[in-house]
């Protein structure tokens, strides 16, 4: 765990001492914050629901630009060559990176609360989906820095990174829209595997077990892709 920790450090640092994360959480922050402006002055919503949709499609486009680095990068500058010779496994090289740009994720969605902090001062918004939106953002957030994390995996190009990324989940966001083209058995199963399918939930204020479970196997299923991905290239 201490050498996971020592990577995530350093991998943590590397993002703050470069303008990326800056930019990204002022532009993160801004259109937030615009969508939230909007909906409470117009739509006098003081749930914050629309504001977690919103905020959903928002890092939609952020994940991709938070993780295209992370292998892209090192594979470019070289430095991955140290990284596979290293006494650290693929996992550990895989979490330590992983809880990185979670960390930066995290930042991100803290800046956020200054909406939760507006809402108690001018209303009485629901503490039920305050909660689950929070939640259903952390979830979402995490399931699609791992996808991102495995693209970054495949190439020493951060933009292709970054649009591979976007592109698998933008199909796994059109999905839900699929099951009434197709209809029947295969609608829904292709339903189940879409992640507006899961999250719209946590919207609502519901915290169902079988969602979060479903973005803890989609988390699970592209960080273990990507160590098995860097096994492979270890011993390529």
């Amino acid at each position: 765990m201490r050498k996971i920790l020592l990577l995530a450090q350093r991998e943590l640092a590397s993002y703050f001492a470069s303008p990326i994360a800056y930019i990204l959480g002022a532009v993160f922050f801004l259109i937030s914050s615009h969508f939230f402006y909007v909906i409470l002055s117009r739509a006098s919503d003081s749930s914050m629901r629309m504001v977690f949709s919103n905020i959903m499609v928002v890092l939609l486009f952020i994940a991709p630009l938070l993780t295209m680095k992370l292998f892209a990068e090192e594979k470019k500058i070289g430095t991955m060559e140290l990284l596979r010779t290293s006494p650290l496994t693929s996992w550990q090289i895989v979490l330590g990176k992983y809880l990185a740009v979670m960390g930066v994720f995290l930042a991100l969605l803290a800046t956020t609360l200054v909406y939760v902090v507006i809402l108690y001062w001018v209303g009485k918004p629901e503490f039920g989906i305050l909660f689950s939106g929070y939640i259903g953002l952390f979830l979402v957030g995490s399931a699609w820095l791992a996808a991102g994390l495995y693209t970054s995996s495949l190439t020493e190009n951060q933009i292709i990174s970054a649009v591979l990324a976007f592109v698998l989940l933008l199909l796994l966001w059109v999905l839900n829209w699929v099951e009434g083209l197709v209809g029947g058995w295969l609608g829904r199963v292709i339903s189940e595997i879409s992640i507006l399918a899961h999250y719209s939930g946590f919207e609502k204020g519901i915290v169902d077990t079988a969602h979060v479970a479903y973005f803890l196997l989609f988390t699970f299923l592209f960080l273990f892709l990507s160590a098995r991905h860097l096994e492979a290239e270890r011993w390529s």
